[in-house]
């Protein structure tokens, strides 16, 4: 892989917390006014019990409208246990994120590679194969903490459809 001089790999580091939907429910969630990724948790009867339903962001709206109960009631209707439960991923901004990044516009990115690499149940909307390649759209992602069922480093690399095209098939 060619990368330029003035082009490198961006590293993005989101942050989880895992909360009950009781907890959503009496608004008792830290991060309520924030923007992020989430990650839903609940019943499927293909997959099991307490498996990663959904992942969403919330870019316009801080978590706790987004997931007002009645935005997700068909999970709770038909997914909901006591076991159920979120996971709130909040992103980091340490040294090594680019000065002036639009934060909306990198978690719309990450959900799509977390979309794309765990291809939950309920999301098909990003679910296409590979990871469209982008020269200049290049990241590794680490998830710290409470990431659930999420792996620990997911990369546009790893799923991009550059590897993979130029691979040759018996």
């Amino acid at each position: 892989m060619n990368i330029k001089k003035d082009q490198y790999l961006q590293i993005y580091h989101m942050f989880w917390k895992k909360y009950k939907w009781d907890d959503l429910a009496e608004g008792n969630i830290v991060e309520k006014d924030q923007i992020g990724i989430y990650q839903i948790y609940g019943n499927h009867a293909v997959y099991g019990k307490n498996c990663l339903l959904y992942i969403g962001k919330t870019v316009e709206q801080g978590f706790q409208n987004r997931l007002d109960p009645k935005q997700h009631w068909d999970f709770i209707i038909n997914h909901y246990s006591e076991f159920s439960h979120i996971h709130i991923g909040t992103l980091k901004k340490w040294d090594d994120l680019k000065e002036g990044g639009d934060e909306k516009a990198i978690i719309t990115k990450i959900e799509k590679l977390l979309i794309n690499a765990h291809t939950p149940a309920f999301n098909s909307m990003e679910i296409k194969g590979l990871y469209p390649y982008e020269e200049d759209n290049q990241f590794i992602l680490l998830n710290w903490l409470e990431h659930g069922d999420l792996l620990p480093e997911v990369s546009t690399l790893r799923y991009s459809e550059k590897c993979w095209n130029s691979v040759n098939y018996p």
